[in-house]
């Protein structure tokens, strides 16, 4: 029997339901730890779960010696503190989206990690799970649409005052970093940069349009960008739409273009007929097999399943993470690259 593996999930807000049932779904992995600054939010989550021990204070779950790995649920600017010391304290560590709120952050979660290069540091962007984006990436990587010229994001969504107004740390630079870029687009941004194989530089803009009296921070942004194969792409973002949830990513190249909408096929143009029709193919199968996902909100798809069980893996043998910590870095920078380039009126390096 393979040794039981004990985790604690650090915020208890509506992220980690997905966490803990990612975690109750796999044999011989226990949830020990529910920790949350609002010790009713804990409760919740430890009641549903059936988790023995509640917190207030990450500390004290860092503490626990049998504890062997946390996942990180709690508001950007707290995710680095809590990193490093659970790298301190010889735990393996999750993170959610984004990484951190700021470049400082970033490099302390790294420099802790460097010393207990042993541990697994995993970075949730449970959508690179996702079948159809891998098909895409391989489509790009294997030069189906030719040259690739421009690459661009479509992203809007709509959040309200009141969720703003629901945690204190939203819509705040000191605690969320920003807004719509690094908790909304950055799924996408991400998805961008890991399917193109890699945003070199952008020049970015952003504005509060419809949130000015409930955030500091954006609710729209447009940016310009390079990318590493040559090609050139735009993002353009708003969380003040009327559509809940919808993206497009599109493809334009010297053979051929796509247009992928809300996970489908919206258009595609291929010189090679052949390949399309199994593209199409292909792209229908994988929606067809597609699980429901059973907790959390809709939109964050069926994958933080995959992602838990792939930490999990690296965990219990020491594999290679598919969602490696310094590769979800690299979206990170991409954001606060944006906001940067907003401030500084200038091109910005992603490095």
């Amino acid at each position: 029997m393979s040794k039981k593996i004990k985790c604690g999930i650090i915020g208890c807000g509506v992220i980690a339901p997905s966490h803990a049932g990612g975690f109750s779904a796999i044999e011989d992995v226990e949830l020990v730890w529910a920790c949350d600054l609002v010790k009713e939010k804990a409760e919740k989550l430890a009641s549903k779960y059936n988790i023995p021990k509640v917190s207030t204070d990450f500390r004290e779950v860092l503490a626990d010696p049998e504890l062997d790995c946390i996942s990180i649920c709690t508001d950007h600017a707290s995710h680095a503190p809590i990193a490093v010391e659970a790298f301190r304290r010889n735990k393996h560590v999750l993170c959610e989206k984004a990484l951190s709120s700021s470049k400082q952050g970033l490099d302390s979660m790294f420099e802790a990690h460097r010393k207990h290069s042993n541990l697994v540091f995993g970075a949730v962007f449970q959508n690179r799970f996702n079948k159809s984006y891998h098909l895409i990436r391989k489509l790009v990587s294997e030069n189906a649409f030719g040259t690739i010229l421009t690459m661009d994001l479509q992203f809007h969504c709509l959040r309200t005052d009141a969720y703003y107004d629901s945690d204190e740390w939203r819509g705040t630079w000191s605690k969320e970093g920003g807004s719509l870029l690094i908790n909304q687009a950055i799924h996408f941004i991400d998805l961008l940069n890991w399917t193109s194989g890699g945003i070199k530089a952008v020049f970015g803009t952003y504005s509060n349009l419809t949130h000015t009296d409930h955030i500091e921070t954006e609710d729209t942004a447009v940016a310009t960008l390079r990318f590493k194969n040559g090609a050139l792409g735009t993002i353009s973002a708003t969380s003040s739409s009327k559509l809940e949830w919808d993206q497009t990513l599109s493809i334009n190249g010297s053979k051929g273009s796509l247009d992928f909408h809300n996970d489908k096929i919206l258009r595609m143009n291929l010189d090679d007929a052949a390949l399309a029709d199994s593209v199409q193919a292909e792209m229908e199968g994988i929606e067809n097999e597609k699980a429901e996902n059973s907790v959390g909100k809709s939109y964050y798809g069926p994958n933080h399943g995959s992602q838990i069980a792939d930490f999990i893996g690296a965990v219990r043998s020491g594999k290679e993470l598919f969602v490696k910590a310094a590769s979800a870095r690299e979206t990170v920078e991409i954001v606060l690259g944006i906001y940067q380039s907003h401030r500084e009126k200038k091109w910005i390096k992603i490095s």
